[in-house]
Formats: C-alpha cells, structure tokens, sequence
C-alpha cells in the first residue's frame, strides 16, 4: 500500500512516527517502543548500505532524536488517523452532521486507545508545545 495522498520530502522518520501513532497498539507502544525505534534504524542503515549509500546512514541517536522532535505530528495522527482505525463498523459516520453539527462518533475501541495514548504523549512531552 502506497499512499500518494500526502507524498512530500521529508524525514524517513515520519514515516515511522505515522504509522506506530495511526496503527500500533497502545501496548506495543508503551512497552516496545525502543525495540521498534532500534529495528527501524538497523533496516534503515541496512537497506542503505545494500544501495550503496552507507555515507547517508544516521545514527541510533539521530533517529531516536528525530522521532521525538515529530512529537506534535504524531498527536496529530494518534487522534485523528486512530479514529479512523479503530471505528465502529457497524455505525457509518454521518458527515454532514459533523461538518455542520460537530456531531463526531468515536468507538469504545478509540476511546480505551486513547487512554493510554494521552498518557504516553504526555510522558514523552508531545503535549507540551
């Protein structure tokens, strides 16, 4: 899956920061969330290397910087993309009403995600902007 929607240049990172916010769980998150940093950055430096661009490979500390320094980016996508994720299929959203009503439905699913999601946002100082 390609998503051209939204293709810009930018930082591999961002990536990264889009889809753990948007589609890992909140569990993962919390306790894997080093692990996942490390085995993005060891593909990365190896996926480089086999281009033959080992000059352009960043360190483990560049990344782990990077992610934090998208902190507000990866709110974004944790409370707006996960509500998408994580709907209700069984209820259709009503656009119209939430464009004109600001009637938003958002799943039991979405809502215990993002209990845990807050806290961590708020641990790692995304909310302080």
């Amino acid at each position: 899956f390609v998503d051209f929607q939204r293709s810009c240049m930018t930082s591999p990172v961002s990536d990264l920061v889009y889809f753990l916010n948007s589609s890992a769980s909140p569990q993962v998150l919390e306790n894997n969330l080093d692990c996942l940093i490390e085995e993005y950055h060891r593909t990365l430096c190896d996926t480089l290397s086999n281009l033959g661009h080992k000059n352009l490979r960043p360190t483990l500390d560049m990344i782990c910087s990077e992610f934090h320094k998208k902190g507000i980016y990866g709110v974004l996508v944790g409370i707006s993309v996960r509500s998408v994720v994580l709907k209700d299929e069984n209820h259709i959203p009503d656009f119209e009403g939430i464009v004109n009503k600001g009637n938003i439905y958002l799943s039991g699913a979405y809502k215990t995600a993002m209990k845990t999601m807050l806290p961590l946002y708020k641990k790692w100082g995304w909310l302080n902007v």
